[in-house]
């Protein structure tokens, strides 16, 4: 269930980063969020790594 709603996060504000106006604390408040939610999907798709 969080994948899905980090998909969905995700896949809005891409939507809205490129729509958006060009203000720059705009840009810079919808690339916060954006790598809010991209990069806990990143982190799932390189998955755990092992330490010994």
């Amino acid at each position: 269930m969080v994948c899905k709603s980090r998909v969905l996060g995700s896949s809005i504000f891409i939507v809205l980063f490129a729509n958006a106006s060009p203000s720059l604390i705009n840009l810079f408040a919808l690339l916060f969020a954006l790598s809010f939610f991209s990069l806990g999907l990143i982190a799932l798709l390189s998955g755990p790594i092992k330490t010994n």
